[in-house]
């Protein structure tokens, strides 16, 4: 069965672009926040990464739909587990950080933001070589 598409292109590279923008705001409002003190910056950083987070599954999820239609070589299995296996961590490290900003605890929120980030660029970069490097079709 083949998994639900738009236009021919699979959900999950349509959805990542919402992540990732949610949580790129959310940890660079949350610097500013911390470094000037702004109190509605800091709430919009915590908004930015409950959009992210809540994107984020989204986006999982239509990548899971399609981990049946990828082939079953070890090679590209490594790299997906790769892909799978950082995008999870840098969610996990966003959630994270919302209960450290819902707690008031900006600091290691920040710090919390910046390890996400760094994941989450990773994430991308083992994505991208799925795509690139195994020439794996989106369509």
């Amino acid at each position: 069965m083949r998994p639900p598409r738009i236009d021919g292109v699979p959900f999950h590279p349509v959805l990542v672009h919402f992540p990732v923008a949610g949580w790129t705001a959310a940890t660079f409002l949350a610097a500013l926040a911390l470094w000037n003190g702004n109190e509605s910056l800091a709430l919009a950083a915590r908004w930015c990464n409950i959009a992210g987070l809540v994107t984020g599954m989204a986006a999982m999820a239509a990548g899971f739909l399609e981990l049946p239609a990828l082939p079953e070589t070890p090679e590209v299995r490594s790299a997906v587990a790769r892909h799978l296996m950082l995008a999870g961590s840098a969610w996990s490290i966003y959630l994270v950080m919302l209960f450290l900003q819902m707690k008031a605890f900006p600091v290691a929120a920040t710090g919390a933001g910046a390890a996400g980030f760094v994941l989450l660029m990773f994430a991308g970069h083992a994505g991208a070589r799925l795509v690139y490097h195994h020439r794996l079709p989106i369509d």
